[in-house]
């Protein structure tokens, strides 16, 4: 099967760790390729050196510069120019990489603005549109941005969404049916067990991006109490983002007050991710907004035990699959208390018993379904 996939989020550099999303991809990538099938993927150009890797990689010019697509405003006629410009290069360079290297599907990830991006062509190339979280419950809540997502995921021959609650979410915008498919980093069910090499503390990891859906604020309220009430507690911190000003006033505070306590830096490589992960004891996802996040498979992927928030469907999951502890969005005393739970019990993972949990996470089932999905369009055919 050839394959072309449309993203606006692709790394210069696979591993970087601002960049998750499109790390995401690139293992997708790698995983369709591991099966046989050929790939290339259409992405708005960036400036920078960028990594070769062995699938094509077509970079399409337009006028936005290095600016995050989800920072624009549909409100903002600046912004609103900006969007436009890009759907219409990227619509332009889409028919031109159809006609050099013609493919059997599409997939677009995401629904804005890949899916509208990918309606544009003129080929009646089979499309799946695969959903996150912000193209339904942040762009999609504007009246403009609502009718436009709408539209693009009825022009979808398939449509996906990366968690349950957003399967049906995704169905009620569309009046379509719509799947699940996990977006996870994880090719296949690989299990490595948690072997911390520095157990005179219990460490607590956040890594990701700091802004509001991401909950960075929450987690950083409820450590004065928890470094007051447990002393063999520490803290890591790791990420960037429009938050970077009140997580470093934050963090600040803490380190006068708990000298030694908090380590707080910027976006980690992939590597340096996995050796914080190995030396951490639970890794906290506070987030106010979040359907299932890369980083919940990352972490039980390692056999480290998770502290969730309930948004979207991670306190059903870390529920059904005895993953960790929970708390209700935005409650900092909530939050204190699983830390506590989780300190005083200082559990584990057993590889045998995550195994299900990362069976159901692999990009193996992503490849199957749209293998599937595909076949199923070529015997309608023949």
């Amino acid at each position: 099967m050839r394959i072309g996939i449309v993203t606006h989020n692709f790394p210069r550099v696979h591993g970087k760790g601002s960049e998750a999303a499109g790390n995401f991809v690139v293992s997708l990538c790698e995983s369709f390729m591991n099966a046989g099938h050929t790939v290339w993927v259409l992405t708005p150009e960036v400036t920078g050196e960028k990594q070769k890797f062995p699938f094509h990689v077509e970079w399409f010019e337009w006028s936005g510069g290095d600016r995050l697509i989800g920072h624009y405003k549909p409100w903002n006629p600046f912004h609103l120019l900006k969007i436009v410009a890009l759907i219409r290069s990227g619509s332009s360079a889409l028919d031109m990489m159809h006609q050099k290297q013609p493919v059997d599907m599409l997939l677009a990830l995401w629904a804005f603005p890949a899916g509208l991006i990918c309606t544009k062509n003129t080929y009646k190339v089979p499309l799946a549109i695969w959903c996150l979280g912000s193209d339904i419950w942040t762009f999609g809540k504007y009246p403009i941005g609502k009718q436009i997502v709408r539209s693009v995921l009825r022009k979808a021959t398939w449509l996906y969404a990366d968690g349950m609650a957003l399967v049906e979410d995704v169905r009620l915008l569309s009046g379509k049916a719509c799947q699940f498919l996990p977006t996870s980093r994880k090719k296949k069910a690989q299990i490595i067990p948690h072997k911390k090499k520095n157990d005179s503390q219990f460490t607590l990891l956040f890594v990701g991006r700091w802004e509001k859906a991401k909950g960075i604020d929450i987690f950083l309220k409820a450590l004065p109490e928890i470094f007051t009430k447990y002393p063999d507690i520490r803290a890591e911190i790791y990420g960037g983002g429009r938050m970077q000003h009140i997580v470093h006033t934050l963090v600040q505070k803490l380190k006068c007050n708990f000298s030694g306590r908090i380590t707080c830096g910027g976006y980690l490589t992939e590597q340096e991710f996995w050796d914080r992960l190995d030396n951490s004891d639970v890794y906290i996802i506070p987030s106010r907004k979040e359907s299932i996040p890369i980083a919940l498979t990352d972490a039980i992927s390692r056999c480290v035990p998770v502290i969730t928030s309930n948004a979207g469907d991670m306190a059903r999951l870390v529920k059904e699959f005895d993953l960790g502890f929970t708390f209700e969005i935005n409650s900092v005393a909530g939050l204190i208390k699983a830390i506590g739970q989780a300190s005083k019990k200082h559990i584990s993972l057993h590889p045998q018993k995550v195994l299900p949990f990362m069976e159901r996470f692999s990009l193996e089932s992503v490849v199957h379904e749209l293998e599937y999905q595909s076949q199923k369009i070529q015997q309608k055919h023949c």
